[in-house]
């Protein structure tokens, strides 16, 4: 988020269709996943274009693997949040995944519900 800042401080073009994935691309591949929540919670307030949604199953994924079904909401939440974003099923399956293996069923279950009235 620091380069993004800077880059829109000194008036470098931020149009490109890939940009927000590339940054998120980069975040992930340094492991700062405090940075991939952050871009992909905010990217509209600097970026026109939303992050390849592949890209958030990737994070998502890694996310579960790390046992952070938080963070898994959260992105669900970012995605579910925009309409730049396309909603499908796959994000839900991820948070809930994730909560089932953290074992907290209140989450869980208010997931679930949200998962069935909106698809």
């Amino acid at each position: 988020m620091v380069t993004l800042n800077r880059y829109y401080n000194l008036g470098v073009d931020l149009r490109d269709p890939v940009l927000t994935t590339k940054l998120l691309a980069c975040a992930i591949k340094l492991k700062r996943k405090d940075q991939a929540l952050e871009l992909t919670k905010a990217w509209q307030k600097w970026l026109r274009h939303p992050p390849n949604p592949k890209l958030l199953h990737t994070l998502m994924i890694g996310l579960n693997a790390l046992d952070d079904a938080y963070a898994t909401r959260e992105i669900l939440a970012a995605i579910r949040s925009n309409w730049a974003m396309d909603l499908t099923s796959i994000p839900y399956e991820m948070a809930i995944e994730a909560f089932c293996a953290s074992g907290q069923s209140d989450e869980l279950a208010l997931i679930w519900a949200d998962a069935t009235d909106t698809m």
